[in-house]
This record gives structure tokens, sequence and C-alpha cells, in this order.
């Protein structure tokens, strides 16, 4: 997982691929929930929640894949 900066006043950039990285962040997001707004600790809340959404986006199936994959299987 790519960790954003303390010291940086831009929106920090956050990366998650596994499920590991995914929990952390989550609990970053539980620490972070207080945070300021506009304040470096808000802004690398956003990042958490923005990776979290693209994570979760990456894990769903389409399922007319996985209903064309199940069908071959069959038979």
């Amino acid at each position: 997982m790519t960790l954003p900066t303390r010291h940086s006043p831009e929106q920090p950039t956050v990366i998650i691929n596994t499920s590991a990285e995914y929990d952390a962040a989550r609990r970053e997001v539980k620490r972070l929930a207080n945070a300021e707004p506009g304040s470096v600790d808000a802004l690398t809340s956003q990042a958490f929640s923005a990776a979290m959404e693209a994570y979760d986006a990456r894990q769903k199936v389409d399922p007319v894949t996985a209903n064309a994959d199940a069908s071959d299987s069959d038979g």
C-alpha cells in the first residue's frame, strides 16, 4: 500500500492492493474520523476512503463473465 506523507498539504495518493492493506486503510479512516475539515488528516482520510472504494470496485465479479465461466465448466 502506498501511504501518504504527513507533511504534504496536497491530497495524498493511496493505492490498496491486498485485503490486509484494505483492513489497514479501514483502521486509518476510523482513526481519522474526527479530523478537522481541510486538515492533512482529513485529506488523508479522504484518500484512504477513495482507495477503499477503488479496491472494492476491482474486487467485484462481472456476473456475465462468471456465468459464462460456470457454463463452460459444466459441459
